[in-house]
């Protein structure tokens, strides 16, 4: 298994992948975007040279924000999301001015709810309906 930054000949790949696992994916404009900013960390990982996992964080003065991070449904509970979190935990820990990860998950997102919970995140504000007809819920994470 293998972490690295997004690349360009990635895009059609991590697409694909999202359309699978969301029914709120993006399209490859909208992933383009996120590849091509300076202010996000576009991640994949590759298992047996298949794009298995990826991530979007952003970079903001004070905080990194996950975007999206999503993990092909036939490869979970084999680590990929624990490597593509602790890369952005690694990240914060060594930050002197962004020590706080932000994630808003899909209130009927049980699954990633547990994910950052086991993740050492808390969950600190309901955003009502966030997403239209849903609401989203505001986790944090900062170093112990």
């Amino acid at each position: 298994m293998k972490l690295r930054k997004m690349t360009k000949r990635d895009l059609k790949a991590v697409v694909s992948l999202e359309q699978r696992i969301s029914k709120y994916s993006l399209n490859e404009q909208e992933a383009a975007a996120y590849l091509y900013s300076a202010s996000i960390m576009s991640m994949v990982v590759e298992l047996d040279k298949e794009i298995v996992g990826f991530s979007f964080v952003s970079i903001k003065n004070d905080k990194y924000v996950i975007q999206r991070l999503g993990v092909d449904a036939e490869h979970r509970k084999k680590l990929i999301a624990t490597l593509l979190m602790n890369h952005v935990k690694e990240n914060a820990t060594k930050s002197k001015d962004r020590q706080t990860i932000e994630y808003v998950v899909r209130e009927k997102n049980l699954g990633g709810q547990l994910f950052l919970k086991r993740h050492g995140f808390i969950a600190i504000e309901v955003l009502k309906e966030y997403w239209g007809n849903e609401d989203g819920y505001k986790m944090v994470w900062r170093p112990k």
